[in-house]
C-alpha cells in the first residue's frame, strides 16, 4: 500500500499497486476481479470505499479513500483505558 493525495477528491488516498506479472495466474483470473466487483457494492462507514481502478500494461492499481481516523495498527492494539 501507498499513500496519495487526490487532486481531485482533494484527500489522501491509499493505493494498492498489483503487477499482474507476478501474480500468479488464478489470481489474475479469480480473486482480483471477485475483489474488485465486492469493494463496489460495499459501503459502510468503517470500511474502506473503493474510489477507481487503473489499469496500465501490467499493473493494476487501486485507489480508495482513507476512511479511517485511526490507523490499523491503533484500531487492533488500542491503549488500555480506550473503547472502541
Amino acid at each position: 500500500m501507498k499513500w496519495a493525495f487526490s487532486d481531485k477528491l482533494e484527500r489522501r488516498v491509499a493505493l494498492k499497486i498489483i503487477n499482474k506479472k507476478r501474480a500468479p495466474l488464478d489470481f489474475q483470473q479469480k480473486f482480483l476481479p471477485r475483489e474488485l466487483e465486492t469493494m463496489k457494492l460495499l459501503s459502510h462507514p468503517n470500511i474502506i470505499q473503493l474510489h477507481d481502478v487503473i489499469c496500465i500494461k501490467d499493473k493494476v492499481t487501486r485507489q480508495t479513500l482513507s476512511s479511517l481516523r485511526q490507523s490499523v495498527s491503533q484500531l487492533i492494539n488500542p491503549p488500555i483505558n480506550q473503547k472502541l
